[in-house]
């Protein structure tokens, strides 16, 4: 998937058992966050390649597990923000 504008890929659910995998993507001329996610979600973000004009590349909040790895972030101000997760891989 190729993503342009101000956020690229959100990601969020209701409870921890959605698991969703964020695999092989081009997140490009983004001005905000390459990746978002929030609430209610363990998902795994792996082999991407995320070029901001500014922002967070993956930005991660409210969940107990997430799994980030092999990912290219360009050009951000944080390259990955992790106020709340408290299991990062």
């Amino acid at each position: 998937m190729n993503v342009q504008g101000t956020l690229g890929i959100e990601v969020m659910g209701f409870t921890n058992n959605y698991s969703p995998v964020i695999d092989s993507n081009d997140i490009y001329n983004v001005y905000d966050t390459g990746i978002h996610k929030f609430f209610g979600a363990r998902p795994i973000i792996k082999n991407n390649i995320i070029e901001l004009k500014g922002g967070y590349g993956i930005d991660m909040l409210d969940s107990d597990t997430v799994k980030v790895y092999n990912n290219l972030i360009i050009g951000a101000y944080w390259g990955v923000n992790n106020l709340t997760t408290t299991s990062l891989f």
